[in-house]
């Protein structure tokens, strides 16, 4: 089913169809259909083709990430970020990429750096409050996990995390304030 689709697409593509871009934009199709390998596949190629190419070395990271190959896929997000250093989703994901190998500092630089750009990116907040709540740093903690509350007030997990944040500082009533909203949320007594 996907070679047909392939084909039909390079038809309508002609004479791009052997180009990068074309490689790539196959690549985000088959990814979103869940065709991972061919994704990877198209991915590759499109490097293969254009070595520079930071959005097919992006999609290859991601890629690479799900199939737990997470060192070769933070090799190709570093890429991405180096052709593309203030787009927030690469910088984003390569904290989270940084983050599943263990390296906290250099993810937190990757959360900040996108915050920078994007001050309300849930995501990264989340993730900084919750690197900076295992490092003992409780305050640092509390401001990012407040703000990302303040942007999703309904996010259990985010509440739960904040909660901990909040008895880490000895602010017991916030801390259970916050847990009991997060259980409401989740429908628990």
């Amino acid at each position: 089913m996907l070679q047909e689709a392939y084909h039909r697409f390079c038809k309508v593509l002609g004479p791009r169809a052997g180009s990068a871009e074309a490689r790539y934009a196959f690549g985000v199709n088959a990814a979103l259909l869940g065709f991972h390998d061919q994704a990877e596949r198209a991915f590759r190629e499109a490097v293969a083709l254009k070595p520079d190419y930071p959005w097919a070395h992006y999609c290859l990271g991601l890629v690479l990430a799900l199939a737990g190959r997470q060192q070769e896929g933070t090799h190709h997000l570093e890429r991405a970020a180096a052709g593309l250093p203030r787009a927030v989703p690469v910088i984003n994901a390569l904290g989270r990429a940084y983050l599943r190998q263990g390296d906290h500092e250099r993810a937190a630089e990757r959360f900040e750096a996108a915050l920078e750009i994007e001050p309300e990116l849930l995501s990264a907040l989340r993730n900084l409050g919750t690197l900076h709540l295992k490092a003992g740093r409780h305050s640092q903690a509390v401001g990012c996990l407040e703000r990302a509350v303040a942007i999703v007030p309904d996010h259990p997990s985010t509440l739960r995390k904040l909660a901990l944040a909040y008895l880490e500082t000895g602010d017991q009533a916030k801390a259970e304030a916050s847990m009991r909203r997060a259980m409401e949320i989740e429908g628990q007594p």
